[in-house]
């Protein structure tokens, strides 16, 4: 029973983890102008959420939607977070150039 009870904790984390962080991102996307790269945070942390729900049903509730269902949303899920980090990335690396073209004293290498 208290294994149960352990899982049942560590799964209710998770999910409002996934949650909080699915709200904040696209609280992000939504405070940079709809920038696109942006989008794929709230996204790939919604699949992500969905699939940590999904488990949560077929531990807790023998509901049998698991199988192919939280696969297919954690690929998409980390697919979107994959496409979030590039642009992040992207975008990054052109405030260095920026940076570094309008301030030589300015390196982040260092």
């Amino acid at each position: 029973m208290q294994n149960i009870d352990l899982d049942l904790l560590a799964h209710g984390l998770s999910l409002l983890f996934f949650l909080s962080t699915t709200l904040i991102a696209f609280s992000l996307y939504k405070e940079l102008k709809d920038e696109k790269y942006w989008i794929g945070f709230p996204i790939g942390m919604g699949f992500l959420f969905l699939h940590e729900l999904f488990e949560t049903f077929e531990q807790f509730f023998q509901v049998s939607i698991y199988d192919i269902g939280a696969e297919i949303s954690e690929i998409i899920g980390a697919f979107f977070i994959m496409y979030a980090s590039f642009g992040l990335r992207n975008i990054l690396l052109n405030v260095k150039k920026t940076m570094n073209e309008e301030n030589s004293d300015f390196d982040l290498d260092e």
